[in-house]
């Protein structure tokens, strides 16, 4: 859905990509921030570029700044870290953390497309709200009042399993 309105134009060209990945809780498995998972930064970043590249078309991203730190789990590999890249059209920022001492569910991630017309977050795995000439459109797919966000996540998990298992 957010790639169709992309496509149709509806933020017109995009400038500015902000993607933040602040996701997990204190029961995160700690086998993620070993050497064999490759941390937070690997976990999660290459979904981050393949994003970039997805949304813009462009594939021809550089890094400009990248940092990252384990100063929160102090297990092998990074625990947060962030990183701006660019291409000759676009400037995006990511921003990825593990955190250790308070749940950031599925709200703790999300996607803010800044175009030339409008602006498009995505809301992790609930939605999206469009910003643009003609006001404010939103579409969530589940109504949290209603499902536990570990439902949520649960019935995301099994539509995946039941799409690649076709």
């Amino acid at each position: 859905m957010a790639y169709d309105l992309i496509k149709e134009g509806q933020i017109g060209e995009i400038k500015t990509i902000l993607e933040n990945i602040h996701w997990g809780d204190p029961g995160l498995p700690t086998h993620y921030l070993t050497k064999a998972y490759g941390g937070v930064v690997l976990e999660n970043g290459v979904h981050t570029l393949d994003h970039f590249c997805y949304l813009t078309g462009n594939d021809d991203w550089k890094v400009e700044h990248a940092r990252v730190g384990n100063d929160n789990w102090r297990m092998e590999t990074p625990d947060w870290g962030e990183a701006t890249l660019s291409t000759n059209k676009h400037v995006a920022h990511a921003s990825w953390l593990w955190p250790k001492s308070f749940t950031a569910g599925m709200d703790g991630y999300t996607v803010t497309l800044i175009g030339t017309e409008g602006k498009l977050t995505i809301f992790g795995f609930d939605g999206l709200k469009l910003e643009y000439k003609d006001g404010i459109y939103e579409h969530h797919f589940y109504r949290p009042s209603k499902v536990k966000k570990k439902d949520i996540y649960l019935a995301f998990l099994l539509k995946c399993k039941h799409c690649l298992e076709q």
